[in-house]
Order: C-alpha cells, then structure tokens, then sequence
C-alpha cells in the first residue's frame, strides 16, 4: 500500500539541486596536480597521478595522430575538462583533438564538445570501469564522434576505436591486440590513418 507518493517532479527537481550543488563543489576543489578530480554518475571521482608509462602512452597516440592533426589544423591536449551535457558528467581525458584551438577561450579548463573530435583514455588499476563502460557511455550520449581506449589490463593488451556514438553508445567498436605481435588499428575519416598497434610502449 502506498500511503504518500513524491511528484516525480519534485523527485527530479531534488535530483538535479543536489547535482548543482554538487558541481558547484566539484569545480571549487583544488588537490593539486597529483590528483586528477572528474564528476562520474553524480559522484566526485579523486584518482592518483597516473603512472609514467601512462605519460608514455599519450606521447605515443600525439604522435600517432600528428600528420592528420597538422594537415588539418586540428589540436591535440592532454588534461582539458569536458562537460557531458547528456549525463552531467564531467571528465579530464587522458588525450583529446579538438577541430579548432581558437574557436574557444584558452584561458579556461573547459572545451566545448562541438570541438571534439576523438577522446582517448589509458586504463588506470583505479579506473577500469569508468573507463571501459562510464566514458564512452557518456561521451556517445554527447555526440563526440569517436572514444579510444588502451587497456593494458586484457591479456594481451588492446586498443579498441569506439564510432558511431548513439544514445545506448557506441555503436562500433574495432578492437585490436597491442605491443609485441599487434595488429592494426584503422581509424577512418576525417583522420584515414593506421595506427601500429605493434609499437604501442610495454609496461616494465
């Protein structure tokens, strides 16, 4: 028996009062550069400083990603935030290209997500499930038209190129086996490049 119910309007107005206040928060914090602070599923997510093949890695997609960046005006950065409007999530990718640098303010943390060509993320011990499932979830429901993930936690380690971002996400993803014996990661237009997966640096 149901002796009161709340309005689901007023449950959704609770919801989203307690997320602005939440945001508020996330964006007052400042734990320094050790620390890389993100919004995921309405919580304040804190992770460590990543590990230095981790700084590798993003080293090696600049490079990966560089003639068709150049050839095209595009911009790579690590560390920008992006705000996910479909999910209020808001994320610090580890490597993202954004279509035009001066399009938007430089002077802000922020990049707009109509600049957002591709996002990468590196697996991280304590961030396998945001980075596998949460991300590209959110990042699909935002329109960024392609999410790549390097996951060193699958035996052999992988790249997968996830495209066609939808509402329920991604709808394909295009994995490969990376370091020694990889394969090749075909990464269509606008970029028409092959990635090597071969030469992907090992963690020692």
């Amino acid at each position: 028996m149901v002796v009161m119910e709340v309005p689901r309007a007023s449950l959704r107005a609770a919801e989203d009062e307690a997320l602005a206040e939440l945001e508020e928060l996330f964006w007052r914090l400042d734990l320094g550069p050790r620390h890389r602070v993100e919004l995921l599923e309405g919580q304040i997510v804190v992770n460590p400083k990543a590990a230095y093949w981790h700084e590798r890695v993003v080293t090696w997609l600049i490079f990966r990603f560089e003639p068709a960046c150049k050839a095209s005006g595009w911009e790579q950065t690590p560390g920008a935030d992006l705000v996910l409007p479909r999910t209020r999530d808001i994320i610090e990718p580890d490597h993202l290209i954004v279509r035009d640098p001066n399009a938007f303010s430089n002077v802000e943390s922020v990049v707009p997500i109509d600049q957002v060509l591709l996002v990468s993320e590196i697996c991280s011990p304590s961030s396998l499930r945001a980075d596998r499932k949460v991300k590209p979830l959110s990042c699909a429901k935002a329109g960024i038209p392609f999410y790549l993930l390097v996951d060193r936690f699958t035996q052999p380690m992988t790249i997968s190129l996830m495209s066609e971002p939808g509402e329920q996400g991604y709808r394909k993803v295009e994995t490969v086996h990376a370091g020694p014996g990889g394969g090749n990661l075909r990464v269509p237009e606008p970029f028409g490049i092959t990635i090597d997966a071969a030469t992907l640096p090992e963690p020692r």
